[in-house]
């Protein structure tokens, strides 16, 4: 029922080996699809968690016009964030610079097809580009 689809990346920053699972697209629980994903950052103050967040890494982000999250996590953020009652980021990096966006949770986005997929694009102009220490900053003056 549980698949590996992307091989381990032991070389990858994100060691999240153990969460990176995903059901299979037929799956389904007394005749209901469901799926299992994971929230790749939460920022938690106090009692409260404030924030959740995407994270993608792009070798040469700074080379792309747009860039892409899956619909079904898009979808899952959202709901989790309205659930919340929280913020949720997308945040893309090189490794060097963090390119970071809020995402209206509220909004909709149209999907589109880019190389068979669907995708929920987001053009690299609503990204603010910042640095580690500009990035910790960020959501230290937001949340601290």
């Amino acid at each position: 029922m549980i698949a590996r689809q992307i091989p381990y990346c032991h070389g990858c920053p994100y060691q999240f080996e153990h969460l990176d699972v995903q059901i299979l697209k037929d799956s389904t629980i007394n005749g209901v699809k469901w799926t299992i994903g994971n929230i790749d950052l939460v920022i938690e103050v106090g009692k409260r968690i404030r924030a959740i967040a995407e994270t993608k890494l792009y070798r040469n982000v700074a080379s792309y016009r747009e860039v892409h999250m899956p619909p079904e996590q898009y979808v899952q953020y959202k709901k989790v964030a309205k659930s919340l009652k929280c913020d949720f980021y997308f945040i893309v990096s090189d490794g060097f610079q963090f390119y970071i966006t809020e995402v209206d949770r509220f909004a909709k986005r149209d999907t589109k097809k880019v190389y068979g997929e669907k995708v929920i694009s987001f053009s690299r102009d609503e990204f603010r580009i910042l640095s580690r220490e500009e990035l910790e900053m960020f959501f230290v003056e937001r949340y601290g």
